[in-house]
């Protein structure tokens, strides 16, 4: 069944063919990007990588520009569990 969440402590290569694939599809684009000021996601049970054509990739995940002046601009209570994040 596609799209089943992993049990704790249990994210291995079997497992990940069940995960939702979340893919990188272009040049130095993050596979999930926030805004300033998202906040209060958990994502849970994904396999987070990268499209066989990519070259160049700067940051899988981008969590923020980080360039905000302000810290309630930042990102912040952002959880990523039980998840898997490789180069294809």
């Amino acid at each position: 069944m596609r799209g089943a969440v992993p049990p704790p402590r249990a994210s291995t290569d079997r497992i990940s063919t069940l995960m939702p694939q979340i893919r990188a599809t272009a040049a130095n684009i993050a596979a999930i990007r926030t805004e300033a000021g998202a906040r209060g996601y958990r994502l849970i049970g994904l396999d987070i990588g990268v499209d066989p054509g990519i070259t160049q990739l700067t940051n899988l995940v981008d969590l923020g520009p980080g360039s905000d002046t302000r810290v309630d601009a930042e990102p912040s209570d952002i959880v990523i569990d039980r998840s898997l994040s490789a180069r294809q």
